[in-house]
């Protein structure tokens, strides 16, 4: 039974009214930016080194790589509202978890992979609350505010360090987290929005071999991008740029970065199709910014981490948007596909760039990067154009 947009339009909330269950969405990442901005406090307490914690958040992704597939499945029969509250739960437990349990690394990254299984399971679920409560018109907008908040779980977990961490400690933020994260079950409307797709047994995504072609392009995309949060400022503080000066960058390309998701989500609702096409070309002028970071010039730094953080960082959004377009009767479970590929790259990314910035160099970990970008737009491109539905 194919979804009936129009015969629900009556019925939709306005955008700003979807706040409350995008809070349980935001609350899937918050364990893990919790555990990076509190590193050094963690490494201190727990005794373990820097490559565990890349270890314990690759852990997280690939925990949730996974699980995304099964759970964006499980998030269309068990309805949008009550996935996001269990995924919300699942945040809960975590963090408190940490709190109370965390005595050694192995403890953290295991309570952090339980974690990524729950964040694998907010993506979808929200992603089917968009689309079964959005009107069509304003879908690409809702998207681009659903992707540029984001990094606004970062900006939430860099407050509580001086907030709550230096001052009482960082399993107090964690603890705190925990709460965010109760407070957000509580707050996803009990009422399911209404659901167009088949039930039980019966539900299916279009194009199954398409999805995969298109989480492997996500994957590349998502390879690449990580680099920027991971290793940007860094690599621009090696070139000669001041590590605050170059943190500035990052925060004004991160800031630019929100402004363009939401501009193109704007942009996709009056366009009304294409958005795979403008994922692809996004992905190809990120790649000349990454080459531009390959040259080791101060200057390129200063010119490309905004440009990379609009275009190589600023395609989410649209792809979602593309999943849920092109998968109305199951756009829950098709997202569970594609944030595979997105998992699996978050996993292979920063550990294949750090390895190659060890063993031979910056400049030709960020051509790596450049080359993960280029395979990624082509590859969407081809999903683009062997997938059924509106383009």
């Amino acid at each position: 039974m194919s979804y009936n947009q129009a015969s629900l339009r009556s019925d939709r909330p306005r955008v700003r009214e979807l706040i409350r269950p995008l809070l349980a969405y935001l609350t899937g990442l918050l364990p893990l930016f919790l555990a990076s901005v509190l590193a050094p406090d963690l490494r201190a307490d727990l005794g373990f080194s820097a490559s565990e914690l890349g270890i314990s958040a690759a852990t997280f992704f690939a925990a949730g790589a996974l699980a995304s597939g099964p759970l964006g499945m499980a998030a269309e029969r068990l309805g949008a509202g009550r996935s996001l509250r269990a995924a919300a739960a699942v945040s809960a437990v975590s963090m408190c978890a940490i709190a109370i349990f965390a005595t050694s690394w192995a403890a953290l990254t295991g309570i952090l992979a339980i974690a990524g299984m729950g964040q694998s399971l907010t993506e979808p679920a929200a992603n089917l609350y968009l689309a079964r409560t959005i009107d069509t018109t304003r879908l690409g907008f809702a998207f681009g505010i659903k992707q540029a908040a984001t990094p606004a779980v970062a900006l939430l977990a860099g407050v509580a360090v001086p907030l709550v961490a230096v001052p009482f400690g960082w399993r107090w933020c964690f603890a705190g987290g925990a709460l965010v994260a109760g407070l957000a079950v509580v707050s996803v409307p009990w009422k399911e929005p209404p659901s167009g797709a088949p039930t039980g047994e019966n539900v299916r995504v279009a194009a199954f071999g398409s999805l995969v072609i298109l989480a492997t392009g996500m994957g590349f995309a998502s390879a690449a991008a990580t680099s920027i949060l991971a290793y940007a400022v860094d690599s621009a503080a090696s070139s000669g740029l001041s590590t605050g000066y170059a943190a500035a960058l990052a925060a004004l390309g991160g800031l630019m970065g929100v402004c363009s998701r939401v501009v193109s989500g704007l942009r996709a609702d009056r366009r009304g199709g294409g958005d795979l096409r403008v994922v692809s070309r996004l992905l190809g002028v990120g790649a000349g910014a990454y080459l531009l970071f390959a040259t080791g010039s101060s200057m390129a730094f200063v010119i490309a981490i905004p440009i990379a953080y609009v275009t190589a960082w600023g395609w989410p959004g649209l792809l979602h948007l593309a999943v849920v377009r092109r998968n109305p009767n199951a756009p829950s479970a098709a997202t569970g596909i594609v944030m595979t590929g997105a998992c699996v790259g978050a996993v292979a990314g920063p550990l294949i760039f750090g390895a190659l910035v060890d063993h031979v160099s910056y400049g030709f970990a960020w051509c790596g990067s450049g080359l993960a970008a280029t395979a990624g737009a082509v590859t969407i491109a081809v999903a683009d154009h062997v997938m059924p539905g509106p383009r």
